[in-house]
């Protein structure tokens, strides 16, 4: 009988319990589920604690995974594994802690794309597939040794949402194959590190999500769906305030070339036609309208409005 490994899953996500039930499909023991304090939880994650109930295993909250706080957790659990789905760098010494070592995994082809925002980034930027990675965790940012990596394709109307679902499905079998892997039935991927210098994204800014009439029907659709709710949702700035954009669709619109880049060709109930750089897009907007939308002849690019307000013109 092949022996258990005891490991914690460190994380905040559905994606993190996926990562730890393919683990422990493999035999291994899950002894702790830890996440951040509700208070530190980034938008749009939660917490392990249902999860860990349903499956009887101890949960911990804290704030930093390098403190003494989480050593404690560590040494009582007597925990060999770590599985690391975490918004913050973990330290050497925290890794350490972990005979058998720590595991992450990251949704781009590492080393490029690492950090901040992987999938709306590559929603947004238009890529048809993506590469989900598992690694062992360093100290520095999605840097360490790939252990394995799987393709996942993005379709042409991918959601962050849909998109999503399939990195769950993909993450338990990241799970599953790394325990193979950790007991030697499977081999390793060589490192890539060195080997090419990959990229680093940055944090996504509000700027990063507005819509700009300059833009083309395809990026703007692209960028609503890279961060639709319970997402911010990409934002059309006008005159009369900021507009959540839930959904942006390529339609018909006669004589829509006779009109200027921004021009508002139709508003409706729940939506407005514009035309973009390349032909006419409907908008469909998040709560009520003002009604002053439909006396809007253009849309500017938002760096205008913006503008006003600061320069009181």
């Amino acid at each position: 009988m092949v022996a258990q490994t005891k490991f914690i899953i460190l994380g905040n996500s559905e994606t993190a319990e996926s990562f730890a039930d393919g683990f422990i499909s493999a035999g291994n023991l899950c002894v702790g589920a830890v996440s951040l304090r509700t208070e530190l939880l980034p938008a749009n994650s939660r917490g392990l604690e249902v999860w860990a109930s349903r499956k009887s295993i101890d949960y911990f909250e804290i704030a930093d995974a390098n403190s003494i706080e989480f050593t404690k957790i560590v040494e009582s659990s007597s925990a060999e594994l770590l599985l690391v789905q975490w918004p913050k760098i973990i330290s050497e010494k925290t890794i350490e802690l972990f005979s058998q070592g720590a595991f992450g995994t990251h949704p781009t082809c590492l080393p490029w794309g690492r950090g901040r925002h992987p999938l709306h980034w590559q929603i947004a930027m238009g890529y048809s597939k993506i590469c989900l990675c598992v690694f062992r965790l360093t100290s520095e940012i999605d840097s360490g040794p790939i252990i394995l990596k799987y393709q996942i394709k993005i379709e042409k109307d991918e959601s962050i949402l849909t998109l999503i679902k399939k990195i769950n499905l993909s993450t338990f079998q990241c799970g599953l194959e790394l325990s193979k892997m950790l007991r030697g039935s499977s081999s390793f991927l060589e490192s890539q590190k060195g080997k090419i210098s990959g990229s680093l994204w940055r944090k996504r800014t509000p700027e990063d999500i507005e819509i700009d009439c300059r833009m083309s029907c395809d990026s703007i659709s692209r960028l609503v769906r890279s961060i639709i709710p319970p997402y911010l949702g990409a934002k059309l700035i006008t005159e009369f305030g900021s507009l959540t954009v839930t959904e942006a669709l390529f339609c018909q619109f006669e004589n829509w070339e006779f009109n200027q880049i921004g021009a508002v060709l139709a508003v409706r109930d729940t939506s407005l036609v514009m035309r973009a750089d390349d032909g006419p897009i409907e908008l469909f907007i998040h709560g009520d309208m003002d009604p002053r939308l439909g006396n809007c002849k253009f849309l500017r690019p938002p760096r205008y409005y913006k503008s006003q307000l600061i320069d009181g013109r």
